[in-house]
């Protein structure tokens, strides 16, 4: 059986009464995490975005509070909250929103001193988020690009103020 075209799917869907649309919607959530998860982020919080961005600022800072000891460990933990990051950057859809949750990244990685250990891995994730921002900030419109790209050049100043080498 062959997927149809989401055009297709859409012109079926508004053709569909509000209780059928709703008995679709909750049987999709039900059989996956991240569909349920978007649902709840398109029904409660997409007017509310900023506040969106909060509780994912939380979900990072808890998470580098409970970084683990070990560097492996460290790793799995960050990888994972890398991923976690990514979900709802895709959810929310906006390069403001996903710069500014980038840049909360790498000054936590910043603060809590990860860049002193000499594994290479570690030191990755910390670049491709890094690189990552840039790439947002090239892609915004010039007034949000000036003002990120003052947030870039004051990480940039944590990164020569702590003599990082990510090499």
């Amino acid at each position: 059986m062959e997927t149809p075209k989401l055009n297709t799917l859409k012109k079926e869907l508004q053709q569909l009464s509000a209780y059928e649309l709703a008995t679709h919607l909750t049987r999709i959530a039900k059989y996956k995490t991240e569909n349920k998860e978007l649902l709840n982020f398109l029904l409660f919080y997409q007017n509310d975005v900023d506040g969106y961005i909060g509780e994912i600022k939380a979900i990072i800072s808890e998470s580098f509070i409970e970084l683990n000891y070990s560097d492996y460990a460290k790793i799995k933990q960050l990888r994972k909250l890398v991923r976690i990051m990514n979900k709802h950057i895709k959810f929310v859809s906006d390069k403001r929103q996903e710069t500014e949750l980038l840049l909360y990244f790498c000054n936590m990685f910043i603060e809590k001193r990860l860049y002193r250990t000499k594994l290479k891995a570690l030191k990755n994730i910390f670049v491709r988020q890094y690189v990552r921002i840039a790439k947002c900030i090239a892609k915004m419109e010039e007034d949000l690009q000036f003002d990120y790209s003052k947030e870039l050049e004051n990480l940039e100043e944590k990164i020569k103020v702590n003599k990082i080498s990510f090499e």
